[in-house]
């Protein structure tokens, strides 16, 4: 039974449009590119502007590469209210992220499509246009072993998060410090 911040997060995401099965998901979380709210410490360098161009460059590159991908591919976008959905292809599953901050955020992305359909969930930064294709496929072939799985970077952070069993996050600590 999930804990009580995956229930809410659940009745909060919940659509009642039907999604077709699938053992993994790839979820993009992203957020709208307004100046001033992404690519904070590179807009210093090169402006606000630059860096939102840069950003929603990002995630048009990634949505056109994702297109032809086997699997679901899901946006998680914030805010909510953003008009994020005329970013991305029409048809793509967008979905609002819920929580007070990105680890809260990744939580309750983890627990509705754990809980909803998917065997294995893989979340990824939109702004990560260079991942490679064979990353996912590796991702996913741990995830037949482990219960989790990291994509490291090589400042100590993490591109990509992987887990197979919401119960696993019986708290978004998971991710602190994201």
């Amino acid at each position: 039974m999930p804990n009580d911040r995956c229930r809410e997060a659940v009745r909060a995401l919940r659509r009642d449009a039907p999604v077709t099965r699938s053992a993994a998901a790839l979820v993009v979380m992203a957020r709208y590119p307004t100046p001033g709210r992404v690519k904070t410490r590179l807009a210093r360098a090169i402006g606000a502007n630059q860096a939102s161009a840069l950003y929603r460059a990002f995630v048009q590159d990634l949505d056109e590469r994702f297109a032809v991908r086997t699997g679901a591919v899901i946006w998680a976008f914030d805010p909510p209210e953003s008009d994020f959905p005329a970013l991305v292809r029409a048809g793509v599953r967008c979905m609002p992220q819920v929580g007070r901050d990105l680890g809260e955020r990744m939580h309750a992305c983890f627990c509705l499509l754990t809980g909803e359909h998917f065997d294995r969930v893989l979340l990824l930064g939109a702004d990560v246009p260079h991942v490679r294709d064979e990353w996912f496929a590796e991702a996913e072939a741990v995830l037949d072993q482990a219960d989790v799985v990291l994509g490291p970077t090589d400042d100590g952070g993490y591109y990509l998060i992987g887990m197979r069993e919401w119960m696993k996050l019986r708290t978004s600590r998971v991710f602190a410090g994201s």
